[in-house]
């Protein structure tokens, strides 16, 4: 992750829901809960660049994932599912096909990520190592008295956008790179990383300004070491979760005098939240005695239900109660569930639950676009990503470039080689007087 990477995870964030952008206001108004709830998914997001940094290609628990089996509400003779069972029952498939949809987008990056890890990179590396060659035998021809001082001119413009190229697919450009930047653009590249991520500062005090957090945002410099981004991102995450905290306690203190309808909702979430609350640790108690694997004298039964326990402990951690309802139906009742029989309250809590879990692999779903581990393979639009890479055609593509870069290297080492500089500035001045959809086409 470069200097100005964390900072634009704050516009990652925004962009993850339609039409909001954060936008300076004289001064700061509280945070709302939605704008909180924003926040804390740039936290999210903040956190999985640092952990992503470290391990690209780990495995990494995803709990239980597998489709679901016989987890519904059933009608019993002679009385039919009432409208919150359906419901139930709605969500309960709703819950299951955007964790199936999740799985799939993540198994579709990862596999994208090992594609291009093995076949891609390999390839992007030489190709711009063979670059930065061609542009070191091109910069003896920027004071060649043989051209024309016009001709010069084109060149130089052709060598920059050459180096510009470079510097942004380069971590780590050679030093001779740098040096030609200035040279060609009379500026330092330290200066122009700097004003970059000054500028990235800007915004996102602009964001967090609209989002009515008074939050400092992350000492980010350029030329930063990892070590010492991933500190200042550390720092802002736990400013950040303060505020938020601060924020969240202050609503709560803040309290008005309640109307009777505030006070019969309050009432009604307090005793949904005591119901999921004890269902899950019930649910969690009727599985861990059918799985203790202490009980069980098979060691292949033990080994099964050691594994079934630590999935089971992973969705009670997470609140999954989609996985426990599932692994409860699978291992205790089988289809005999008596998910029709819940209580309206726990029914009540249930369905608060798998609607706050479907909300969330639906956001899962969308950050797996914005996580920096699957940064090579995802597709940039105007507004943020918009798919993964087509491995294949980018492979193809950069073995075509390879060949090209290989022939210019090759006219550029010969005795030829000033006539194909001329050449190569005349087909640029050509192109500059070409109609604009045809010199896009030729530059590209």
């Amino acid at each position: 992750m470069n200097a100005a990477s964390l900072l634009r995870l704050a516009f990652a964030a925004s962009s993850l829901r339609p039409g909001t952008q954060g936008s300076a206001r004289a001064g700061t108004r509280p945070p709302t809960t939605s704008a909180r709830s924003r926040c804390r998914r740039l936290l999210r997001l903040v956190q999985s660049s640092l952990v992503s940094q470290a391990k690209l290609f780990v495995d990494e628990p995803e709990g239980v994932s597998e489709p679901g089996h016989g987890v519904v509400a059933h009608a019993r003779a002679g009385r039919p599912l009432g409208t919150k069972q359906r419901a139930f029952n709605r969500l309960l498939a709703r819950v299951e096909r955007l964790r199936a949809q999740r799985d799939t987008r993540k198994r579709h990056l990862e596999d994208a990520l090992v594609f291009h890890a093995a076949e891609i990179a390999p390839r992007a590396r030489h190709a711009l190592q063979l670059r930065t060659e061609l542009v070191g035998l091109l910069r003896v021809f920027l004071h060649d008295r043989r051209l024309s001082a016009g001709d010069r001119r084109i060149l130089a413009d052709v060598v920059a956008r050459q180096v510009d190229w470079i510097l942004a697919h380069d971590d780590a450009p050679d030093p001779d790179v740098r040096e030609l930047f200035e040279e060609l653009h009379g500026v330092s590249l330290a200066d122009v990383e700097q004003e970059q991520i000054d500028r990235l500062n800007e915004e996102m005090k602009d964001f967090l300004a609209g989002e009515g957090l008074d939050v400092d945002i992350p000492d980010v410099r350029a030329g930063m070491t990892p070590e010492e981004l991933a500190a200042s991102a550390a720092g802002f995450i736990e400013q950040m979760q303060s505020r938020l905290d601060e924020a969240t306690a202050r609503e709560q203190a803040s309290g008005h005098r309640k109307t009777k309808r505030e006070m019969r909702e309050e009432e009604r979430a307090r005793r949904i939240e005591e119901a999921r609350r004890s269902s899950i640790g019930a649910i969690y108690r009727r599985l861990a005695k059918a799985l203790h694997p202490d009980l069980e004298r098979d060691p292949a039964q033990r080994e099964r239900k050691s594994e079934l326990m630590q999935q089971v402990t992973a969705a009670h951690r997470a609140n999954d109660l989609h996985t426990l309802l599932r692994l409860e139906v699978e291992l205790v009742h089988g289809e005999a569930s008596d998910v029709a029989t819940l209580t309206t309250e726990t029914l009540d809590a249930y369905t608060e639950m798998l609607k706050q879990q479907a909300a969330e692999l639906q956001a899962e779903e969308m950050e797996l676009l914005f996580n920096p581990k699957y940064q090579p393979v995802v597709v940039l639009g105007p507004f943020g990503p918009i798919g993964v890479i087509d491995g294949e055609a980018e492979m193809n593509r950069l073995e075509m470039e390879i060949e090209e870069l290989r022939g210019s290297l090759e006219l550029l080492s010969t005795p030829r080689a000033v006539q194909e500089v001329k050449a190569l500035v005349r087909m640029e001045r050509g192109v500059r007087r070409a109609p604009a959809p045809a010199r896009r086409r030729r530059r590209r």
